[in-house]
């Protein structure tokens, strides 16, 4: 070393820089960390809650489906039909509920629920459209109505649940560090 002074540790190189520590420590003082959890952080939104949700969206949304269907000059049975279409093809969105879904994957089973529900909203509607006499503009325009407020609502409590997911990890992850990072500004020059 250019000034003397013992030094302890490793000699720095290009790829392993040296610290000067700020802080003295005291033997006295015990540096407590968390440990690691090895289980994954609960998923913040119960299933019956989840459950719950998807019921109530699904209501609003044939509501909305209903009432499209007859703003637009259809006959109530063509609401029926429509509400219909839109009650059953909802079914999908419980993926999350009926399959056991670790917390990782929440959102990707959502997704893939969200997917299916609209692909059955398209199959119910055009199997229905060609099986009924029914006002085709009204039928559509309820049904679409209807699935596009269900989506709506699905991804919205999705992104919620999601955000409190990563953000239960990110504390469970923040106190695993079993060294302490050096603070800004105490890297020896290598000059």
């Amino acid at each position: 070393m250019p000034n003397g002074s013992p030094r302890q540790g490793p000699e720095p190189t290009p790829d392993r820089p040296t610290f000067i520590p700020v802080w003295t420590c005291n033997s006295s003082i015990e540096h407590r960390v968390k440990p690691r959890h090895s289980n994954p952080p609960p998923a913040p939104l119960s299933r019956p809650g989840y459950l719950a949700l998807v019921i109530a969206m699904t209501l609003v949304g044939v509501g909305v489906a209903i009432g499209t269907a007859l703003a637009m000059g259809g006959s109530p049975e063509t609401a029926r039909w429509t509400a219909l279409a839109l009650a059953v093809a909802s079914i999908a969105s419980l993926a999350p509920v009926v399959l056991s879904v670790k917390p990782e994957s929440w959102g990707i089973v959502v997704f893939g629920g969200s997917i299916a529900r609209m692909m059955l909203v398209l199959l119910a509607g055009f199997l229905i459209d060609n099986g009924q006499q029914l006002d085709r503009r009204s039928f559509w325009m309820g049904l679409v109505a209807g699935a596009v407020l269900v989506l709506i609502a699905e991804t919205a409590i999705a992104i919620s649940v999601l955000v409190k997911i990563e953000r239960a990890k990110s504390l469970s992850n923040s106190g695993s560090s079993n060294t302490p990072a050096a603070p800004a500004g105490t890297e020896r020059s290598q000059a």
